[in-house]
This record gives structure tokens, sequence and C-alpha cells, in this order.
């Protein structure tokens, strides 16, 4: 969506049947109307597809200094990347033909450091977030995406020295035929 450049006025009017864009002119609304099917399906196309393959589901892990983005997919999934590092997290799934229903996010943290020569267990932290994914009447999601708040790399800022950690993602997704998937990410916190 990104890459389109949005007609002045533009007023999408969903029907039961036919999706409008007002103010726009043929080819711009046939680029919009192309553009809303790729990431909305009707909920009355799901009910009769015989669809039974689990949704994808996939980070992308940039790293915000140089803007580098890596797509990680998989069941399980680790990352080695150096203390100091900022980075977003995104958790992505698409479900072409059934749609996506639910979606949820877990992350994880833990780390040792030493302080006057002796480890120190860092504080664990957990936070769990559920999408809240709108109802949209007779359409659904077809792609959805969840993205963390910046996380930074920095363990240990008031000890001596970092001697380990990661983080943890773990990501689940549910389509309309309630076939789930789940992908898990651990990044690996090395030494500078």
């Amino acid at each position: 969506m990104k890459n389109l450049k949005p007609c002045l006025s533009l007023l999408v009017v969903i029907s039961i049947s036919n999706i409008f864009f007002c103010g726009c002119n043929r080819q711009e609304s046939e680029r919009l109307e192309n553009t809303f099917r790729r990431f909305f399906i009707k909920r009355s196309e799901i009910l009769t597809t015989r669809d039974n393959t689990p949704p994808s589901l996939f980070w992308e892990v940039t790293e915000l200094s140089s803007n580098v983005t890596q797509t990680v997919r998989g069941p399980e999934n680790i990352l080695t990347l150096r203390r100091g590092t900022k980075l977003r997290v995104v958790l992505i799934s698409e479900d072409l033909e059934s749609g996506i229903k639910e979606m949820s996010r877990e992350e994880s943290s833990d780390f040792r450091c030493m302080s006057n020569g002796v480890g120190v267990a860092g504080s664990p932290y957990y936070a769990r977030e559920s999408a809240y994914i709108p109802d949209l009447g007779e359409y659904a999601f077809r792609r959805y995406e969840m993205k963390s708040d910046t996380v930074f790399l920095n363990f240990c800022s008031s000890f001596d020295s970092f001697q380990s950690g990661y983080y943890n993602f773990r990501g689940q997704v549910t389509n309309y035929q309630n076939i789930q998937n789940r992908s898990n990410l651990t990044i690996q916190v090395v030494t500078n």
C-alpha cells in the first residue's frame, strides 16, 4: 500500500457486493481495488473454500541503525546480534484463502551480568500481546502485522560486564478455518 499514490478526497465505500473508490479516476480506482483485494477477502468466499493449509507466519527484524531488514521464516529461528543493537521486530501473518481470524505475540528476555567478579542474573521481562483484529463485516484481513516497540539490546549497562542474554518472541495465528500456525524467534545477544 505504501507504493500507491492515493487519489485526492478518497472515500472507500464497501457494499455487500462491490467496492467503490470515490474521487479517483478509473486507473487509480482499479489500482486501489487490486491493493484492497490483496489485503482483504470476503467472508462469503472463505466459507466456500476447501483450504486446509495453515496461515503463513514470519518475522521481519530491522536493525534501525542500518535499516537492514531480515525476513525470518519457520517454526524455530535463532538470530545472533551484538549488544547495543536497536531493532524493530514485526510479526506478519498471511492467509490469502482463509483470512486472519486471531493473532498473538509474546516476548520475554533474560540476561546475566558480572558485578565485582560475581555473576548476577538480570530481571526477566515478559509481555503478551493479543491482536485486536477489527470486525470488517463482510470482509476479513488476508494479511495482518504486529509491530514491537523498539528493542534495545543493551543488557547490563549498570554492571561491570555482560555475560549472556537473549530475547524470545513467540507468535501464533489462526485463520477462519480454525487452522493455526506458530513461530518462535530467539535473538541471542553477544558482546560488542
